[in-house]
Order: structure tokens, then C-alpha cells, then sequence
């Protein structure tokens, strides 16, 4: 579905990453399952960070979202709500694949596939580029700012400090919380300089990831 090409860099993306939700899927009945959609989804938006190719029809007119692939979903029985507990869990877990926004279009009596999408702000392969590059250059500022405390807690509060100094909570023209797709993801803070809460917690958990603390 998406051209690929080679990593620039061999990111092991476990490093900024949580299992705390793909964990708790194997406590469901259906365990196997919900961990195979999960696999499916996580698949799919890792193999976006490489991608070179632009995507130039919307999935559904007006929308603003752009396929970038279909999961086949009709080996399982899974309803469309199961499917967003895992697509949240996955959501969750993965701060770093910050164009992965917070719905999909689930499986309608015709097809039984779920289609996974991104916001039109990420469809230029160049940008997703410029983006991912600041993502990893920004975590890594992060680390060599921890590099010589020694305990977990000052390690903690210096990653704490730091982000409320390089970001502002984010709000529109009439005061209310900012609802551009980067206010709540990392882009906010690594490339704007500001976001909503969302987008606090996100950076916060990716960074403690990269730091060895898994964070949920």
C-alpha cells in the first residue's frame, strides 16, 4: 500500500515506546485477537516513518483524513467497539507516531476492514520527514540535559522542568484550548513551542520511555 524506503537512521522504536496497553489486551478472552489488530495497526504507522510517498485522496470527502492502510478484521470477532479499545491502546502506547490521530473508520456491513488514517497536515512525505527528524533530535536534547543526574527522581523533575520551559498551553482566538491536530501531539511542543495537555503528556511519556521508565 506504501512505498518504503530505508530507515535514516536504525531506530529501535521500542526504545519510545510503552506495552502497557498491548499487555493488557492478552487479559481479554479474545487476547490473541485484539493483539493481532493491534500488531496490524502498529505495523502500519511504524512503516509510515519511512515512507516516501504523498497521499493525495482523501478517504472520504471533506474529511481532512487520508488512508494509509486497510486491516482486514473478518478472522475476528471483534465489534467496532473492541476495535477502539485496541486502536486506543495503541494510541497510548506510541507517542512517537504522532500522526496516528485519535479515530479510524471502522468495518461497515460491506467490508469488513478498518481503515486507519492520518490528518491531512502529515500527507507530504517531506514533512513527515522534517518532523520525525526534530522528534528524535529534540528526545535526544532531552537525554543529554538528564545525561549526568543520577538518581530517577532528579532525572524525572528535570524532564518535568524543562518541558514546561520550552512549551505554552495553546489556546484559539475566543480562549478555549487550542483543537489544531498538533496542539495534542508532540508536535506542539518540539515544533510550535506549545500545545494543549495532550500534548504535554505525550512528550513527557516519550521522553521518559527514551529514558528507560516506561510511562502509561
Amino acid at each position: 500500500f506504501m512505498a518504503q524506503t530505508a530507515y535514516a537512521d536504525d531506530i529501535d522504536f521500542s526504545k519510545y515506546t510503552s506495552t502497557y496497553g498491548y499487555d493488557n489486551l492478552a487479559t481479554f478472552d479474545d487476547g490473541d485477537d485484539r493483539k493481532a489488530v493491534y500488531d496490524g495497526i502498529y505495523d502500519a504507522y511504524e512503516g509510515l516513518w519511512s515512507s516516501a510517498e504523498d497521499l493525495t485522496t482523501e478517504y472520504v470527502a471533506d474529511s481532512g483524513f487520508y488512508a494509509i492502510a486497510q486491516l482486514d478484521v473478518s478472522a475476528y470477532n471483534l465489534d467496532t467497539s473492541d476495535l477502539l479499545e485496541i486502536y486506543i491502546a495503541f494510541q497510548f502506547d506510541n507517542p512517537i507516531f504522532y500522526y496516528a490521530p485519535t479515530s479510524f473508520y471502522p468495518p461497515t456491513e460491506n467490508s469488513q476492514t478498518m481503515t486507519l488514517v492520518i490528518d491531512e497536515d502529515y500527507i507530504k512525505a517531506s514533512e513527515r520527514t522534517r518532523l520525525n527528524a526534530l522528534v528524535m533530535s529534540t528526545v535526544s536534547e532531552y537525554e543529554t540535559a538528564v545525561a549526568a543526574l543520577t538518581t530517577d527522581y532528579d532525572k524525572m523533575v528535570a524532564v518535568h522542568d524543562k518541558l514546561l520551559e520550552s512549551m505554552y498551553y495553546s489556546y484559539d482566538d475566543e480562549g478555549n484550548p487550542s483543537d489544531e491536530v498538533w496542539a495534542h501531539n508532540v508536535i506542539g511542543s518540539f515544533d510550535k513551542g506549545k500545545g494543549v495537555c495532550e500534548s504535554y503528556a505525550k512528550v513527557y511519556q516519550l521522553v521518559m520511555n527514551a529514558l528507560g521508565y516506561e510511562s502509561i
